[in-house]
């Protein structure tokens, strides 16, 4: 975003000025209205900016000061467009419709922060009541008005708001054949939200509906960014219903420079061969070719492709092979190998599935002593006590547990904040749930959620807490409060219209 200083804010009213002189419009009240408007609208826009410079808006007060600048912005380029004639005084209409538009905007940023949502719904249905908007403005003012109404629990009225946002603007491109990822964004994060919660009869209307629409795009628009954006979200809905040879020929729409399907889409194809149809000679063919035509900064990539037919390797059960390709890893990229706890997490799986647990319990503590904040060392520790008590050590295995819980407390508290502090607590619920606390469990997994409901650890969480309020603790009305508050959180990401 970039704000206007002072000097050019001046420059800019005297252009407009200009402007409307040009255009034969001399009315001076209604130069003085704009100007008005134009002057509150800077001013907010300066306090924000020297805000954001002294990293003040979590001061309250600052805040609450920005608000009521943009508000008074707001509630004077109202008034002005109130007392002009459209046709008459174009000119200061148009300008004042934009200080409304950005005003408003910012506004509501203000308040879905702060869960005002009711207060956010207000301000976005009196700017589309009072302004005629062009066709993009008016989509992304819709699709804002649609989370606020989605976060207030008004699910119903939120989908009717976001059918509006993607009829509005169809293609979703701009002038320059950008795609308009907010109102494009929409079928598949419907799709989705329903698929979550477990709706599975909305749910498959939904994909029904979004293959349709991304298909519609990808058939019509080849060769443009929208045809290959359509195909792109194909492949990730066939992905998620699980219709993979769909998956494969989406993916391979997706075309480079010299014609050939593009190496990341190359990779996510190789992914399903190897993972889910089980393909693994053809996986590591792929993999293969892929190595070969990396080049230039693409090449930062290579380790990634070594790790990946190691795994294969781990799935054919040839477990030396697989050593050997984490060892190239560890001497050719040893910066990858250390800062990227899997290698080593497959090194320990290895000598397991070989049967030689002495050496792999040694690789799994290598693990939890050197990446401790790592999800593989936390399942790990849970692991390597599991196989205590298979083995009958169980006083060796008790005490390992106890550590376990110190350990995962302390990886908590030492990253608070981080979504290793979400892993670490949702392994803290699941050491609850295997002693059967339901209560416990369920409790620290809300806490998961409530400190990080945006993020997908945190939903995880949710849904697990809804799972044991309805089978564990016999409370499906608990645990249908819950779902509910996963779909009110479960807004897209926000795209509010700014300055630019």
């Amino acid at each position: 975003m970039r704000l206007h200083t002072t000097s050019q804010t001046f420059g800019l009213i005297l252009l407009l000025a200009l402007l409307a002189v040009a255009s034969g419009c001399s009315d001076p009240a209604a130069t003085k209205l704009r100007y008005d408007a134009e002057k509150l609208f800077h001013q907010a826009e300066k306090q924000l900016s020297d805000a954001e410079i002294r990293q003040q808006l979590r001061d309250d007060k600052v805040a609450r000061q920005i608000r009521d600048a943009y508000g008074a912005s707001l509630t004077t380029a109202y008034a002005a467009l109130d007392q002009l004639d459209q046709h008459r005084d174009s000119i200061e209409y148009m300008q004042l419709g934009q200080i409304a538009l950005r005003s408003a905007s910012r506004l509501s940023q203000f308040y879905y922060k702060l869960r005002r949502y009711d207060t956010c719904t207000v301000i976005l249905n009196e700017l589309l009541g009072k302004l005629t908007l062009p066709s993009l403005e008016t989509a992304v003012t819709w699709v804002n008005l649609g989370q606020a109404l989605q976060a207030s629990g008004q699910w119903d009225s939120a989908i009717t708001v976001y059918g509006k946002a993607i009829e509005r603007v169809s293609p979703p491109i701009d002038m320059q054949g950008e795609i308009i990822t907010p109102v494009f964004s929409l079928p598949a994060q419907i799709y989705q939200i329903y698929s979550r919660i477990g709706d599975t009869v909305n749910a498959r209307q939904q994909y029904v509906a979004a293959t349709d629409y991304y298909g519609r795009f990808a058939r019509q628009r080849t060769g443009t960014k929208l045809g290959t954006g359509s195909w792109t979200m194909l492949g990730i809905l066939y992905g998620q219903e699980k219709q993979w040879p769909e998956a494969i020929n989406a993916y391979e729409q997706l075309k480079d420079s010299a014609g050939q399907t593009d190496w990341r889409a190359s990779t996510r194809i190789g992914d399903i061969y190897a993972i889910q149809l089980g393909q693994l000679d053809r996986a590591v063919q792929i993999y293969d070719d892929i190595l070969a035509r990396l080049r230039g900064s693409d090449t930062l990539a290579r380790p990634q492709f070594i790790f990946k037919k190691a795994l294969v390797y781990m799935e054919k059960k040839q477990y030396d092979q697989a050593r050997s390709l984490l060892a190239d890893l560890n001497r050719d990229y040893r910066g990858f190998f250390m800062s990227n706890p899997a290698p080593q997490f497959v090194k320990a799986q290895s000598y397991e599935k070989e049967g030689n647990w002495e050496r792999a319990e040694t690789e799994y503590r290598f693990l939890i002593d050197n990446y401790a904040a790592s999800d593989q060392a936390m399942s790990s520790y849970l692991h390597v006590g599991d196989e205590m008590a298979k083995q009958g050590r169980k006083t060796e295995a008790e005490k390992w547990m106890g550590r376990a819980d110190q350990f995962f407390s302390s990886i908590a508290g030492r990253t608070s904040g981080s979504q290793i502090e979400a892993v670490a607590m949702t392994y803290r619920a699941e050491l609850l749930r295997r002693n059967s606390d339901w209560n416990g469990a369920a409790g620290m997994l809300l806490q998961v959620f409530d400190k990080f409901p945006e993020e997908t650890m945190g939903q995880n969480a949710l849904i697990t807490a809804a799972e044991i309020h309805r089978e564990k603790l016999n409370d499906p009305a608990k645990a249908d409060s819950l779902i509910e508050s996963l779909r009110r959180i479960m807004t897209m990401p926000r795209d509010e219209l700014t300055q630019k």
